[in-house]
């Protein structure tokens, strides 16, 4: 086995053999490699930086959902930069700008390769329209289940019109009190189980009781009887109710009666005033 070292008599100390120095030669020399490596990347790097980084500036987008929002309007409350790149864009922030929007109850961005963003917009849906003073005109506008007023409704609407709220100084994405979701979800299970039987009825007013609670005045398209009910509408309730009014209709007690009562297991009518039963 070679020494690394040996004792020079002559010198009168030991001194460093060839062995020895290899490694140290061979680390110094691995050491220069790979520093010359690194300084070539450098260059190539930053040409890299220069072609690649603008061939991935965000210029194209890709719009899907459910959304009757139109681009433009989409790309104004996204507020994206006009310098975004791929690699450096914020998704998130975007997709909150979108959700800002009165419209929009949710929006998801992700990237697409190299040079694109993809936008997936969820619009909200009218489940009950209230009226409000937009520019000076009153019109309907559509609350989802959620309380949240978000557009004016043009034309003939699907959705009963819900009465006895005020507004002081109407804006769109106002929400309504957490009071009335109980309505609202209601109405949306309705809608969504049976529209039809739900569109039998044309206005649905909130009345608040002395005590404060909250119970519904349905007003029917096709009867004249207005009809008291709970906040919490289900089938099983409004068939019974067409039921009766189709047999009070056919009896001719319809101008007598004032309003029908369906709050407790027992229907209770009541007369108008100044008619004797």
């Amino acid at each position: 086995m070679a020494s690394a070292a040996a004792y020079d008599v002559r010198r009168g100390k030991t001194v460093e053999t060839p062995a020895a120095r290899r490694p140290a030669e061979a680390g110094e020399a691995g050491r220069r490699v790979l520093m010359a490596l690194i300084l070539g990347l450098v260059p190539l790097a930053a040409v890299s930086t220069l072609l690649v980084f603008p061939a991935m500036r965000i210029s194209r987008f890709e719009i899907t959902g459910d959304t009757s929002l139109g681009r433009e309007e989409l790309l104004r409350w996204a507020a994206i930069h006009h310098t975004e790149y791929l690699a450096t864009v914020d998704c998130e922030r975007i997709a909150a700008n979108l959700e800002a929007h009165p419209q929009v109850a949710a929006a998801e961005v992700s990237r697409l390769f190299p040079n694109g963003l993809r936008l997936a917009i969820t619009d909200r849906a009218a489940v009950a329209a209230v009226l409000a003073t937009v520019d000076g005109r009153l019109v309907p506008v559509g609350v989802d289940r959620d309380g949240f007023a978000f557009r004016a409704l043009s034309g003939p609407s699907d959705v009963p019109v819900l009465s006895g709220i005020r507004f002081e100084g109407f804006r769109f994405g106002v929400r309504l009190p957490d009071s009335l979701l109980p309505v609202l979800r209601s109405l949306e299970t309705l809608r969504k189980a049976n529209p039809a039987l739900l569109s039998a009825f044309s206005e649905i007013r909130l009345v608040r009781r002395s005590y404060g609670e909250l119970e519904l005045l349905l007003y029917p398209l096709q009867y004249r009887v207005p009809v008291r009910t709970p906040t919490v509408l289900n089938e099983a309730l409004l068939r019974s109710i067409i039921l009766v009014l189709d047999v009070v209709e056919k009896q001719g007690l319809a101008p007598t009666i004032s309003e029908l009562d369906f709050r407790t297991g027992t229907v209770v009518y009541r007369v108008k005033e100044g008619i004797s039963g």
